[in-house]
């Protein structure tokens, strides 16, 4: 997150209304964020999370509570784009994690964005979800 931070002072200094910040996977926690934000808004455009659906190492809970903040953020703000990038390893569980994205009604679609498979060993996929208006 410190990386992502300077990342976002270098390239958008002029621009206050790109920031960057830690969220834990919950109604509440995303309820922190919106109140840790100097603008106190409830709308973010795009979320993005990488290689955080893995059910032997985070569990289940932990990719359920990801898909629910998800819905959640499209419910705030039904245009927000919701971008995922997964690595595919044995019992990741990340069809589950896409169907329960997918079961929301603040989302609209799920599509497959990209397939990597050039590393034989590590296949990565990235997934887009759209809300309810953020479809093209």
């Amino acid at each position: 997150l410190t990386q992502l931070k300077q990342n976002l002072v270098r390239n958008f200094a002029d621009d206050t209304k790109i920031t960057a910040g830690d969220l834990s996977w919950s109604k509440e926690g995303l309820q922190e964020l919106i109140e840790s934000t100097e603008s106190k808004s409830s709308k973010w455009d795009v979320s993005l999370n990488c290689d955080c659906v893995y059910e032997p190492l985070y569990g289940e809970e932990s990719w359920k509570a990801l898909a629910d903040t998800m819905s959640e953020l499209a419910r705030l703000n039904p245009a927000c784009i919701h971008i995922t990038s997964v690595e595919r390893r044995n019992a990741d569980a990340v069809e589950g994690f896409l169907a329960r994205v997918e079961s929301s009604p603040y989302i609209s679609k799920i599509e497959k964005a990209l397939v990597d498979e050039e590393d034989k060993h590590h296949k990565i996929e990235v997934y887009i979800a759209y809300g309810t208006a953020g479809t093209k």
